[in-house]
């Protein structure tokens, strides 16, 4: 008996002072530090030398710029990770409805065992032995069960649309960044032209200029037209650069590319036909993912509603235990058996009102849910009608602009005919100029205001349409999450 004791005081000491001793040593600062360095080198070198970086053709349109930020990037891989998570949760709920086994057992070693509490044992030290298998099943928890499937079921809805929603707004921001790049290409072409232009009329001046037709102050205002038209183009490469840069993030591509070698395709006008407000509306209600998430999270919500209520109910249960308790050897008979079964009620009375404020909670989350999916319609049909309003009258913009183009390249050609001949002067040709290339640029702007608005209205329909064919929103996946056949609550 002393050693014994003696052996376990030794062990608690020696734990303790190894407990002591690694808090005394241990750093939260060198953990925190080690953090910024851990896997470092793996990080900076994972996509860029990646042979599953995908290629960007030399062309690259619009739809398979979509298909590739769908197919790569990681945003929508993070929302998936969580729809899985939600799918567990609809797992979990399912579970409740089966009984549980539980196998236990315990050894317990007696030091001295009163002689008043087993006058049949002697004094000496005794050995307990109590291995038992135990089931559980619950049987009526006043629909608690029901609610939380439910809860768990729109949830994992919720989530998939999310996915769906994510991929529709992720399609509108390479759009985004697609025709701002479109953008700065046309307006770096734009500049090439003006430099050509004022390239021809300061070939022009400068043959007059040597035949004392023309002042040298008229070759340097074209020169400086010239320069002008270079700051232009670097400025517009730039920022077809910084927009390249951008598509490439939401294309899931941190690696360096060229893109000197990636071309967009012209812009080619295109005339919409809208059709009505009202239907544009029913599109919207059927197909925008954010809208059936919305429906989904309330009926989550009116779930948690009914798990609230639930806990006035009574828990009732059936159980089962078999099991042995035997004293000094550890030889199992039928005399020391032990086997038990039963209906167990469970029935909380009072709690100082906390299954009150619970109920109360989740029908203030129902509205609240039921709030956010009105303000989300509403802010659904302001989307619709500011991108009807804008196609509309940009169209009739774009022919204007068109027009305007024609006219002044006409009257370009013909002051560069009469500038030739001497009849114009230098600031009625500056005037041409700026006029032209002004008109030019106004028309490439209204060109990709048209597209984009037609993007944003795609997006803001919700419409399949808005993805490449193949990675086309479908309708909700009503996925088989069905409750057990062995249903006891009613």
């Amino acid at each position: 008996m002393p050693k014994f004791r003696k052996s376990i005081a030794v062990l608690a000491a020696s734990a303790t002072l190894t407990f002591l001793n690694s808090c005394q040593h241990y750093s939260y600062e060198e953990e925190k530090e080690q953090l910024r360095y851990d896997n470092i080198e793996d990080t900076k070198y994972t996509y860029v030398e990646s042979e599953h970086v995908p290629k960007i053709p030399e062309t690259l349109t619009l739809e398979h710029a979509k298909s590739l930020a769908l197919a790569n990037n990681p945003t929508l891989d993070v929302i998936k990770a969580r729809m899985k998570a939600a799918k567990d949760r609809v797992e979990q709920a399912i579970a409740n409805y089966y009984p549980t086994a539980n196998l236990s057992g315990s050894y317990t070693h007696y030091l001295h065992t009163s002689y008043a509490n087993d006058p049949s044992r002697s004094l000496d030290d005794k050995d307990s032995y109590t291995p038992n298998l135990g089931f559980d099943w619950l049987i009526y928890d006043g629909g608690g069960r029901d609610a939380q499937f439910e809860s768990a079921k729109f949830a994992y809805y919720s989530e998939e649309e999310q996915i769906h929603d994510a991929r529709r707004t992720l399609a509108n921001a390479v759009a985004s960044s697609y025709y701002s790049a479109q953008q700065a290409s046309g307006q770096y072409l734009i500049a090439l032209e003006d430099r050509k232009n004022n390239e021809s009329f300061y070939d022009e001046t400068k043959k007059k200029t040597e035949a004392g037709t023309a002042a040298d102050v008229e070759l340097y205002n074209f020169q400086v037209r010239i320069n002008d038209t270079k700051v232009t183009a670097i400025n517009a490469e730039i920022s077809r650069k910084i927009s390249m840069i951008a598509l490439m993030e939401l294309l899931g591509i941190n690696e360096i590319v060229n893109f000197e070698k990636i071309k967009l395709p012209p812009i080619v006008d295109r005339e919409y036909q809208l059709g009505d407000l009202t239907d544009l509306y029913k599109i919207a209600l059927q197909n925008r993912p954010d809208i059936r998430s919305g429906r989904a999270e309330i009926k989550q919500a009116e779930a948690e509603v009914k798990l609230a209520q639930s806990e006035y109910m009574p828990q009732v249960s059936a159980f089962y235990n078999y099991g042995f308790t035997d004293i000094d050897e550890f030889e199992l008979s039928k005399n020391d058996r032990d086997s038990t079964v039963g209906v167990e009620m469970n029935w909380l009375i009072f709690n100082g009102g906390l299954r009150e404020y619970k109920i109360e909670e989740a029908k203030h989350n129902l509205e609240a849910q039921q709030e956010n999916l009105e303000a989300l319609w509403t802010s659904v049909v302001s989307e619709i009608r500011q991108q009807y309003e804008s196609i509309t009258l940009t169209q009739s913009l774009l022919e204007i602009q068109h027009e305007s183009v024609k006219l002044n390249e006409m009257i370009y050609d013909t002051t560069l005919i009469k500038y030739k001949e001497g009849i114009e002067n230098i600031t009625r040709v500056n005037e041409v100029l700026t006029d032209l290339n002004i008109a030019k640029i106004n028309l490439l702007i209204t060109q990709i205001q048209l597209l984009q608005s037609y993007e944003d209205l795609n997006t803001a329909l919700g419409r399949p349409e808005t993805l490449p064919k193949a990675l086309e929103i479908n309708e909700p996946n009503e996925v088989k999450l069905q409750k057990p056949k062995v249903e006891t609550n009613q």
